[in-house]
């Protein structure tokens, strides 16, 4: 940051005393004095704006750094704050250091002590605090066999008891720090429930000692006309505890104690922040299926298609859920219950959750617009930002109904118990896999649209869902989590191997993407490859493995930086040698067709032409008319470049005008359009098309299609502007020879899936012929559906050939009755 908290630009030797305080200030729950060299146990702050300003920025210390300890049961609190220097405001007249203290004692316990052999000298009294309020709930971690939890609720009127009073005040301390514009309760408004969450432990001389974790605030409003309607309020989880499901079974132990009591209608919550809201869904969306099972199951579900008042009702009496968040259940029981890939389904959902969606944005006859938040009502007014607007947030609302909803099928057990078993059946080791693969992958991971998997697509999945999954191995026993996985999760090489892989394999991924282009070939191979082994190689060089990983190797014990290290770059050596491998063999080759990737032509030498006509064997080159045909070639480029406003406007118009008669808003192309006259009104027609929203795929890809290829001039189209209508037949076999080369098999491989859709088991009478013809037209027409249709019906001889039956391989043995 250049600007302190004042809005003055800092000038350069004053940003050595500017710092952020979330970066600088740091936490640690005591439980022993060994707890103070442990900085594994170390959090930081995620909001301090409150405190320090908008910016969170602390100015006048260099090397600033300070040091919040708490102990973990009574709560009390040590302050130390150490820096290297601070500004001297003599040299400095303008600027002076914040006062930290005096900021921070606003917000920090009165009791907070400097002094720390007076702090540790309360570690003897921390098992003479025990817990407030009533249990209501305990349960153990399977991961953790010395400890265990317990869910306690502090009652009404709590304002009575003056000790609960002072230490709850400190537990409050950490609510500015990790909620965004938290505020503490009124502690004399009697509607305040609190519910606290206690870890159960052994102090080093073996008393039992209880240390809050975290905890929920609720307050009862009246609802009309003899309920009440209890509101969550604040809900904290302290850092070290979070990702381990302490929240979910908090809050679901909140809904099954406000379930008990029939004066309660429903519970709300108060501006819940997004993880929240996912926390919250998945504990309704237990409760449905554990005492709703009746509505809420697969069969239910796919009956009724739609939600109930029946549903409604039930959700809000048993559950005590509101109507939206019944609605929400619905929708993530209706996900879960159909098939994803079903077109008409996946149609269905999408209408729910919009029709849920859009209500907030109807027009209310009486009131003009129902709307609470002012910056809706444009979007109640305008279709077009309606429409985005209503498409971003059911994507939104899809990916995080899939990031928790588990199909039985997919469970993680069934998926480590499938993939254990192939790779031990096949003899693999993990550590030497470099992607995973399957014809079938729709039953492995349904949300992902390809029909492959790769590594990259797993390890971001993976990073996505980590806190989950790590959550569900840990909470397993010892003896049912794989010992592979066990060591994985609970190791800080896992984190910084998931970073690693998401870090480099988009480069193999995106050079991947680039070689299956519809229109890559071989002379575009060189560069590809090339260009990827220069970025693999350049991380090895600067031991570059990604921003993320270097700052969790800030962290890590030096040994282990050494040896990820090692190991990342043996992972990148390996793809090296892997591609050099296959390719070193051809290099020379592709390295000379690359030639002809060069758009420009007057680039490309004779040499270059000439060393590309020695691999053509099977066809004889006159190496004199190759010359001439070159330079005259050439020579047309040279010519052609400065007119028509350029060689790229030229062949585009070229394209355009040899893609068959088509229209586009009217606008007929053909082979007879002027190609300067006319490719101005052509190309603003393409890119001012507006398709209506009824439009079909076909269309929409068609444009983009258009749109596409437009942005840049590719070498092929070059080539066939510049060869059209000229007499080098020794060129056009250079060059049809090396476009002809295919970039990967991913062309190929499109057209058998074309072929397997058009060849089937209702259609397999056709001959070889036919299914040759029909793959032509779906792989090279630009028309759609309705054009080739309107196109047919002007072609009298070729309608008369579809309706014979010539193109079967059988033919009926008994003549037909004109």
């Amino acid at each position: 940051m250049d600007l302190n908290e004042q809005g003055l630009l800092l000038p350069a030797p004053l940003r050595v005393y500017d710092c952020s305080a979330n970066e600088v200030i740091s936490f640690k729950l005591i439980r022993s004095e060994k707890d103070l060299e442990n900085d594994e146990i170390e959090f930081s702050p995620e909001f301090t704006h409150q405190i320090f300003g908008e910016n969170e920025r602390i100015f006048g210390y260099k090397n600033l750094n300070i040091n919040i300890y708490c102990l973990s049961s009574s709560l009390n609190f040590y302050l130390n704050i150490d820096y290297d220097e601070k500004i001297n405001p003599k040299k400095y007249q303008q600027f002076k250091a914040d006062d930290i203290i005096e900021t921070l004692n606003e917000w920090i316990p009165k009791t907070t002590t400097t002094n720390l052999d007076l702090f540790l000298s309360k570690l003897k009294t921390e098992h003479e605090y025990s817990t407030f309020g009533e249990q209501i709930l305990s349960y153990e971690l399977k991961s953790e066999k010395s400890t265990s939890y317990a869910i306690h609720r502090v009652n009404q009127h709590f304002c009575d008891d003056q000790k609960f009073v002072e230490w709850y005040n400190r537990l409050e301390t950490f609510l500015v720090f990790f909620i965004d514009a938290a505020s503490a309760i009124d502690k004399d408004d009697p509607n305040w429930i609190i519910y606290l969450l206690y870890q159960k432990y052994q102090n080093n001389n073996g008393q039992t000692c209880y240390a809050p974790i975290g905890f929920i605030t609720v307050y009862l409003y009246y609802a009309y006309p003899d309920k009440k309607r209890p509101r969550i309020s604040q809900v904290l989880i302290l850092p070290p505890y979070q990702r381990k499901g302490h929240g979910r079974r908090l809050v679901t132990a909140i809904y099954n104690d406000f379930r008990k009591d029939t004066r309660v209608q429903d519970i709300t919550a108060e501006d819940p922040s997004d993880e929240f809201i996912a926390l919250r869904d998945l504990v309704s969306l237990e409760l449905c299926l554990k005492y709703l099972p009746d509505l809420f199951s697969k069969e239910s579900i796919l009956k009724t298609d739609r939600l109930t008042k029946e549903m409604i009702d039930k959700a809000r009496e048993i559950c005590k859920l509101t109507k939206q968040e019944t609605r929400r259940v619905h929708e993530m029981c209706f996900l879960q219950s159909i098939n994803p890939n079903d077109e008409q389904q996946m149609k269905r959902f999408r209408l729910i959750v919009k029709q849920r969606l859009f209500e907030p944005l109807q027009f209310d006859k009486r009131r003009r617009l129902q709307l609470a938040d002012p910056a809706l009502e444009a979007l109640a007014t305008d279709p077009e930002k309606r429409k985005k607007y209503l498409d971003t947030q059911y994507q939104y609302v899809l990916e995080h109904y899939e990031n928790f909803i588990e199909q039985q099928h997919e469970s993680a057990d069934a998926l480590f118990a499938n993939i254990k078993y192939v790779l031990e059946a096949n003899e693999l080791k993990l550590n030497q896999l470099v992607s995973i693969g399957s014809d079938n992958t729709n039953v492995i991971l349904k949300h992902i649209k390809i029909r492959w998997l790769s590594l990259l697509k797993s390890i971001e999945r993976l990073i996505a869902i980590h806190p989950v999954v790590k959550s569900y191995f840990l909470n397993l026993d010892i003896e049912e989590c794989p010992q592979l996985l066990l060591e994985f999760f609970t190791s800080h090489k896992g984190d910084c191997t998931l970073y690693f892989l998401a870090s480099v394999l988009p480069d193999v991924q995106n050079a991947n993407l680039v070689l299956q282009r519809e229109y890559t070939t071989g002379v575009n191979i060189h560069d590809i490859i090339t260009n990827l082994l220069r970025k693999l190689k350049n991380r090895l060089q600067d031991e570059f493995f990604g921003c993320k990983v270097a700052q969790l190797l800030e962290d890590s014990p030096i040994k282990q930086v050494d040896d990820l290290k090692k190991s990342f770059k043996v992972f990148i050596r390996s793809i090296i040698d892997y591609i050099e491998k296959y390719y070193n063999d051809y290099k020379s080759f592709y390295q000379s067709i690359s030639v002809f990737a060069e758009v420009d032509i007057e680039k490309i030498d004779w040499r270059s032409i000439q060393k590309c006509s020695t691999f053509i064997v099977n066809q004889s080159i006159d190496q004199d008319n190759l010359y001439d045909e070159f330079n005259y070639i050439k020579s047309k480029y040279i010519n052609l470049k400065g007119k028509f406003g350029g060689i790229s406007n030229q062949v585009q118009s070229f394209i355009l005008l040899n893609q068959g008669s088509s229209k586009y808003n009217g606008i007929s192309i053909n082979h007879e359009t002027n190609l300067c006259d006319d490719y101005d009104a052509i190309l603003d027609n393409l890119d001012n098309t507006d398709i209506d929203d009824d439009d079909d795929d076909e269309a929409d890809a068609k444009i983009y299609k258009h749109k596409k290829t437009n942005s840049l001039t590719r070498s092929d189209h070059a080539w066939a502007f510049l060869l059209d209508g000229e007499c080098v037949p020794n060129l056009k076999k250079l060059v049809e020879f090396v476009f002809a080369i295919p970039g990967s098999n991913a062309f190929c491989e499109t057209v058998f899936s074309h072929m397997n859709y058009l060849w089937n088991n209702s259609r397999n009478r056709m001959k070889h012929d036919l299914v040759g013809a029909e793959l032509k037209i779906k792989m090279n027409t630009h028309f759609t559906c309705t054009e080739f249709y309107d196109f047919l019906l002007t072609k009298p001889d070729i309608l008369k050939q579809i309706r014979s039956s010539d193109k079967y391989s059988h033919v009926a043995k008994v003549p037909r009755i004109a």
